[in-house]
């Protein structure tokens, strides 16, 4: 997991960033009571302003007041008085215990003109109006009878703005507002109040076209450390309040106790929640009167995740949203919904009240009416239906693929500014999105700062697609991927800011879609080159690394080698290389160069040299340690069907090298299918297939390396709405295979359900994934689903058709049709119909081009040309041309010697063209030179012949010519054998010679050749040649030549002739003295074979035995040999073979000593005729003229037990079977 490694993970609280980035001025102590009660007692002083009067000569007392509202003049410790009137304001200075009376509310104005008002302990308002003027409270504030108008939030170095009316800062300081109005506020968060933890009480308030950029609309409260917020609301409204770009149009509470009775919310809208959005909070809402709100996404009225929410005795009504047209829970503790009104909400989609995912639901006593749709009154699941559908997005592309010499140094040109991650763990996201900026920027040369806000908050806690990691506290490279690959982004940093503390954030429609990745395993620290053409090809590689640099200041540069053994804490982009860049310390030379997230002010203006031998940057051995985005699509989908959106969280693995995996879908509307998309985790053959309704459309096969990887069908597979589609994936690796998967474990929510997702290891006997459980090494297994999506466009492609026409004003005619789609890339499906004077020829379409090669009729030409593909519209294209020809003569000669033919042809003009001879039937086809033709047929049969001169009429005008000719020698033909006999057999080999008609030709001289002797031999009347065959063993070649005559053509041939020992031994034997002793020979007759009978003599030890064969040609002597060295010979018609018998000890003994005892222990081992120990068997010992037999053991050891042995030498003999050995004995 990566994590922010910049800063301490102790969260700084937010009063601080407040000091640091507003005014210094502003500034100051906070010395203020969180509670209602003060135990301090101040001395107030009383200050009176009147903006009628004339002069500002006033000493602000109450018969001389001042004229004017300044800084200096609201001291702390003091009461003010405004009379009705305007007055601008510019406070510079934080103040503490203030009140501000005015005369009348619509009459009373205070104009900040946008600067900061900050407040320290407590600060009172009535019937008085604040135009903007953003107030920062840092202690108690209470507000009575107070209009908050046209106050726009300060903005801080970061981008970000809270509370546009009142920021409350930490959870020490609370607000109290009765009979308040907030009007034309706005603020990044919180468009009239943001609240950090504290207290917010409003009664009787008015909040009316607020504004936040992000979430709450007028009002937003969250917890600050484990501080939760408490906010009450009672008898208030809320009208056209609004979040531009994320959830809660009116009201957001995270981490908070939220008490909400008798409050109307009207008009408001938002991304999700456009009333209002709870998030893990405590909820009590009752009698709340909720219409005409409106959310893009989920939940028209109310929109809840995590934590416990009741609503009681309201009205929902003409709400619309996505899904949940009033409200949408996820994933809730606790829900009680009774006693409410829905009426004519809406769902674009589905749901008047979704319920994902909720635990102890109560829903009763509710009324629905007129909702639409109207099946949809209540939806209780635990699955959702992702099928994400938006066309509407840009689409990249970059083909250039660097195939040169690798430079030592690169800098890739593609890079976009350092970003800072601040304190937020979120480096995950920086490195994925600083990736996909320079591939963006290399494919379009365009800047594009994107999201990574976004990308971190819909990938973690609070959302419904995201992983059970806390926000802004760490990630993997897998979440990135997710909502990449799920088209959940990228989405411009202008659409939605990046706060290291913010951890909500809603679903954007995408800058662009991520159809491809690639992953890099370095397999050394020298396996480099992989890496280093990603960045060239697509400008950055993200990668993890254990963060540690250090700065060099003998080259004032930031580097970093690390060889420990702790993993990656961080994520960066590699951008660049330098081989001769040496990292101290380091065991070679060579760095990465690399772009970090801490902002341009860290490092070498936000770059540091990584060593290529740093442990954990592109780390060794692991197999999505780093990644690239590849922009190469061809055609924009409009819907993505998938069960995985939070992404991949492991592999399914197994210790075999095939896997089976589909997964099965549902069409939701009349479409086609054009891609799939997978991962692949190592190096991968495919086999790919798809059917519709139980029918099988297509089958592709293929190889990709590791990554993420779309692939195009080829052809469009047209669907119906409620079709039933299938996708599966065989997969072929080396080492085990690894299936994709999601699992809920580590999941906010699951996507998937029983019966749609299948793993099989054999083809045929298929599992369901939902339900699975296995393990693996350092992998648990328990539900998943495989990461298969299927890609579909609605609407018919339109298309472009051009044609190359190549040729010289003669035939042949190269036609090359290019074909393109509406988006400028070549079609990779469907065919090119060529209607060619008439003729019609279809050519399928590879990558864009249809190639054909026609010859036309001499003369004027048409060419009408029409691309046709399913789920394409059609494209044609049509031209005329005149085609010419050559008109020539030919003249041709012949000449005939013996079995051959030579050909003589010349053209009458000096050119180029293919010329047909037909000999017999068979075309020969050449090609002129300069107008001549010289060529000759060889080994033809004897007899007559018919040979035909044709021109190519595709080019020329020229009549053919035909010949015949007859052929007056025969083809003769020796027939040869393969022979296996044995040595000096003096078999017989006979050689036959024949004529083309398997003639026998008697009388003919032939050479032979074998074993190096050249000899002649005469055919007999059967044409035989019989010559004896008197070899040694080896391997012969035999050579037999026929150098013809008058009548015949001369042939020749060759065999081989292998002669085997007639005996053969066995490898030498090993034998034991206790028993028999066995040798094997195996014995050839004159025509090898094995044969029964023969006899044969063996001699060993100065021993002949007389010996027959067996069925097998064995001859088998067994025989008693005391312990020694053998030579066992075998003879057979003066043939003999011989080998070695080594006979060793069958009882192990030694000489021993032994000090007198009352019982002393003699051992013996005893190994059967196989040299292994042998239990259970009895070993005889004589001594002093006793015999005692003792059974060996398990371990084949045999103890003899002596008694009351004597001091003395003694003589032991142990014997089994044939062997004895004797050993001596001494007693000291």
């Amino acid at each position: 997991m990566f994590k922010n490694t910049k800063k301490s993970l102790v969260m700084i609280i937010i009063i601080t960033v407040i000091c640091l980035t507003i005014p210094f001025s502003f500034a100051s102590d906070n010395s203020t009571d969180n509670e209602v009660g003060y135990t301090i007692e101040f001395i107030f002083d009383d200050y009176y302003f009147d903006s009628s009067i004339e002069n500002d000569t006033g000493d602000g007392s109450f018969d001389n007041p001042y004229k004017y509202l300044t800084d200096e003049r609201i001291r702390n410790n003091t009461v003010i008085h405004l009379k009705e009137g305007e007055y601008n304001f510019t406070p510079l200075n934080s103040k503490s215990n203030i009140t501000i009376y005015g005369e009348n509310p619509a009459k009373t104005i205070v104009n900040g003109n946008g600067s900061v008002l900050l407040v320290n302990t407590k600060f009172l308002l009535n019937n008085i109006t604040f135009i903007n003027t953003p107030i920062f409270n840092q202690g108690m504030m209470n507000a009575t009878n107070t209009i908050f108008k046209n106050s726009n939030a300060y903005t801080m170095k970061n981008g970000l703005s809270y509370g546009g009316a009142i920021y409350t800062v930490s959870h020490q300081h609370n607000i109290y507002l009765t009979n308040c109005s907030f009007i034309n506020n706005s603020a990044y968060y919180g468009g009239a109040i943001y609240n950090m933890g504290g207290v917010l009480d409003i009664v009787n308030c008015s909040f009316i076209n607020n504004t936040a950029s992000s979430y709450g609309g007028a009002v937003a409260c969250e917890n600050q450390l484990s501080f939760r917020p408490r906010l009450k609301i009672a008898n208030s409204n809320f009208y056209a309040d609004r979040s531009l770009n994320n959830m809660a149009g009116a009201i957001f509470v995270q981490a908070c106790d939220f008490n909400a009775t008798n409050i109307t919310v009207s008009d408001c809208s938002a991304q999700f929640g456009s009333a209002i959005s709870m998030v893990n909070s405590i909820s009590q809402l009752t009698e709340l009167n909720l219409f005409n709100n409106s959310a893009v996404n989920e939940g028209g009225a109310i929109f809840a995740i995590y934590g416990e929410v009741t609503v009681t005795y309201s009205n929902f009504d003409k709400n619309t949203a996505g899904h949940g047209s009033a409200i949408f829970a996820n994933a809730l503790e606790k829900l009680i919904l009774t006693n409410n009104y829905f009426s004519k909400n809406h769902a674009l989609r589905e749901g008047c009240v979704y319920l994902l995912a909720c635990n102890d639901t109560v829903v009763d006593l509710n009324v629905y009416d007129d909702n639409i749709p109207v099946q949809d009154n209540l939806i209780n699941t635990t699955v959702f239906n992702v099928f994400i559908s938006d066309g509407n997005y840009t689409l990249f592309f970059s083909d250039d693929d660097f195939t040169g010499t690798l430079p030592g140094r690169y800098m890739s040109p593609y890079l976009t500014p350092v970003q800072n991650q601040a304190n937020g763990g979120n480096c995950w996201a920086f490195s994925a999105l600083a990736a996909i900026e320079s591939s963006i920027f290399k494919a379009t040369g365009l800047e594009f700062d994107l999201s990574e806000g976004n990308m971190k908050n819909i990938m973690s806690k609070y959302s419904i697609y995201g992983w059970k990691m806390d926000s802004n506290d760490g990630g993997y490279d897998d979440m990135g991927i997710g909502y990449l690959t799920s088209w959940l982004g990228p989405v411009l940093e202008s659409q939605e800011i990046y706060d290291d503390s913010n951890g909500v954030s809603s679903v954007l429609n995408p800058l662009t879609h991520i159809q491809n990745i690639l992953f890099f395993k370095r397999n050394s620290f020298t396996d480099n080159d992989e890496i280093k053409r990603a960045v060239i090809n697509y400008g950055a590689v993200s990668t993890g690394i254990r963060m540690l640099p250090t700065h060099d200041y003998s080259i004032h540069k930031w580097v970093q080698y690390y060889d420990g053994m702790m993993g990656c804490n961080h994520a960066v982009a590699i951008v660049g290389w330098d081989d001769d860049f040496f990292v101290r310390d380091a065991p070679g030379r060579g760095a990465w160069i690399v772009k970090n997230s801490w902002g341009p002010e860290w490092g070498d203006d936000g770059y540091f040299y990584v060593s290529y031998y740093d442990k954990t940057c592109a780390q060794v051995g692991s197999d999505e340690s780093s990644f690239a985005i590849v922009l190469r699509d061809t055609l924009k989908y409009d819907k993505n069907y998938q069960y995985d959106l939070p992404g991949k969280t492991d592999y399914f693995l197994k210790p075999v090298n095939t896997a089976w995996y589909k997964n099965k879908f549902n069409s939701t509307d009349d479409e086609f299918l054009a891609a799939v998309s997978t991962y692949f985790a190592k190096n991968t053959n495919w086999e790919l297939s798809i059917s519709v309704n139980n029918i099988l459309k297509l089958t592709r096969t293929g190889y990709s390396k590791p990554g993420y990887h779309t692939i195009e069908l080829g052809e469009f597979i047209p669907l119906e709405k409620g079709d039933e589609f299938e996708v599966m994936f065989k997969v072929t690796v080396d080492g085990d295979v690894g299936v994709p998967i999601s699992e809920i474990v580590s999941l906010n929510n699951y996507f998937y359900r029983q019966n749609i997702s299948f793993i099989s290891f054999d083809g045929s006997t298929w599992t369901d994934l939902y339900g699975l459980e296995g393990e693996y090494p350092n992998h648990t297994y328990d539900s998943q689903v495989a990461c298969i999506k299927a890609f579909t466009i609605l609407d018919t492609v339109n298309t472009t058709l051009s044609l190359d026409i190549n040729f010289t004003g003669y035939n042949p005619v190269e036609l090359t049709a290019h074909v393109m789609n509406q988006y400028g890339r070549p079609v990779s499906g469907g065919a090119v119909t060529f209607n060619l004077s008439g003729e019609i020829i279809k050519v399928n379409v590879d990558g864009g081009i249809a190639k054909l090669a026609y010859n036309f009729e001499r003369g004027l030409n048409t060419i009408d040309v029409c691309f046709n593909a399913i789920g394409f519209n059609n494209s044609s294209f049509n031209q005329s041309i005149f085609v010419d020809k050559h008109d020539v003569n030919m003249t041709c000669g012949m000449d005939v010697e013996r079995e051959n033919l030579n050909v003589h042809i010349n053209i009458s003009k000096n050119v180029t063209g293919k010329i047909t001879l037909t000999l017999d039937g068979e075309n020969y086809t050449y090609t002129l030179n300069n107008g001549l033709l010289n060529t000759i047929f060889t080994s033809l049969d004897y007899g007559n012949h018919k040979l035909t001169v044709n021109l190519d009429r595709n080019l020329f005008e020229c009549e053919k010519q035909t010949f015949n000719f007859t052929i007056l020698v025969k083809k003769t033909n020796i027939e040869l054998y393969d022979l296996t006999t044995v040595d000096n057999s003096g078999i017989n080999y006979k050689i036959i010679l024949t004529d083309y008609t398997g003639a026998k030709l008697e009388n003919k001289q032939l050479t032979y050749t074998l074993n190096g002797q050249r000899s002649t031999g005469k055919t007999n009347a059967n044409g035989e040649l019989t010559i004896p065959v008197l070899l040694k063993t080896g391997t012969y070649d035999l050579n037999v030549e026929f150098s013809g005559d008058n009548d015949h053509v001369k042939s020749s041939a060759s065999s081989k002739i292998t002669v085997k020992p007639r005996i053969i031994a066995s490898t030498d034997i090993t034998g034991y003295n206790a028993y028999k002793t066995t040798c094997k020979f195996r014995v050839y007759n004159d025509d090898y074979k094995f044969s029964k009978g023969l006899k044969v003599k063996v001699t060993v030890n100065r021993k002949t035995y007389t010996i027959s064969t067996d069925n097998n040609g064995y001859a088998t002597l067994s025989v008693n040999l005391k312990k020694g060295t053998y030579t066992v010979t075998c003879e057979y018609k003066r043939f003999k073979a011989s080998n070695k018998i080594t006979v060793k000890q069958s009882i192990i003994t030694k000489n021993k000593v032994f000090k007198k005892a009352k019982t002393i222990k003699y051992t013996a081992k005893l190994l059967n005729s196989n040299g292994k120990v042998f239990k259970n068997k009895k070993i005889t010992f004589k001594i002093k003229g006793k015999t005692y037999k003792v059974k060996t053991n398990s371990k084949g050891i045999a103890t003899l037990k002596l008694k009351n042995m004597k001091k003395g030498k003694y003589t032991i003999t142990s014997s089994y079977g044939n062997a004895k050995v004797k050993n001596k004995i001494r007693i000291r």
